[in-house]
């Protein structure tokens, strides 16, 4: 029984041994990239998984230096191996998700978002850039509930409002949209670029009056825009 036992424990030492190596480098990585140092970084991640291939901490930190080097491939590829490692993890999938948007892959996002929002389903965040996604892919209605459920969670994401008019004017809900722009202005009245955008959908609704207040407000934040249309609608 002893050269069994004294094999496990040679075992054990050795495994550990080689479990602080991963640990160090991966620790190295991690301040590396802190200081900007990223292909340092990376190469101090490598050897990390070289010595552990299931650190999933250290494939997660590469995916980062990656993205931050605008790898994004790569770093969906470690990502990748992180949610394989551990699928249960939430914020992985957010941050794959954000990546497959980068990229153009929205259908790819908008499962990740998915997957974050069923594993969180009180955060606003998720809902709303999901929503983006979905506008990309042209499924505004898509859009449009994401952003409702983004609002329920928080009444004064005032982002999410005027995402969620523009969404309704391109669909011609144009008193939807009026009644978005106006939250947002209760909100947040200081916006040059929503007192604007109102003007023009209440140019549409033929609401001239309200339509040349808002160009006013928006000229005297800032708009010169407003100003210029100002003085071809509203003589």
């Amino acid at each position: 029984m002893k050269p069994s036992f004294l094999l496990f424990i040679s075992l054990f030492l050795f495994n550990n041994c080689n479990s602080q190596h991963a640990d160090t480098y991966n620790h190295q990585g991690v301040e590396k990239a802190q200081s900007g140092d990223l292909q340092s970084a990376i190469a101090d991640f490598n050897k990390a998984i070289s010595i552990d291939p299931n650190f999933k901490e250290a494939y997660s930190n590469r995916g980062y230096a990656y993205a931050s080097l605008n790898n994004y491939q790569a770093a969906i590829s470690d990502y990748n191996k992180f949610v394989e490692l551990d699928p249960g993890n939430k914020d992985i999938y957010f941050q794959r998700a954000d990546l497959k948007a980068r990229i153009g892959d929205f259908q790819g996002a908008i499962g990740d978002y998915t997957k974050f929002i069923d594993l969180n389903p009180n955060d606003k965040v998720g809902y709303y850039d999901r929503a983006a996604s979905k506008k990309q892919l042209k499924d505004y209605l898509g859009a449009i509930s994401d952003y409702t459920k983004a609002i329920s969670l928080d009444r004064n994401f005032k982002e999410a409002y005027n995402n969620r008019a523009t969404l309704k004017s391109k669909l011609q809900d144009y008193k939807g949209a009026i009644d978005d722009y106006t939250k947002f202005i209760e909100i947040d009245s200081s916006n040059q670029e929503v007192y604007f955008h109102r003007a023009l959908v209440r140019a549409q609704t033929k609401d001239k009056k309200g339509s040349c207040l808002d160009l006013f407000r928006a000229g005297a934040l800032g708009k010169i825009e407003a100003y210029d249309s100002l003085q071809k609608y509203c003589k």
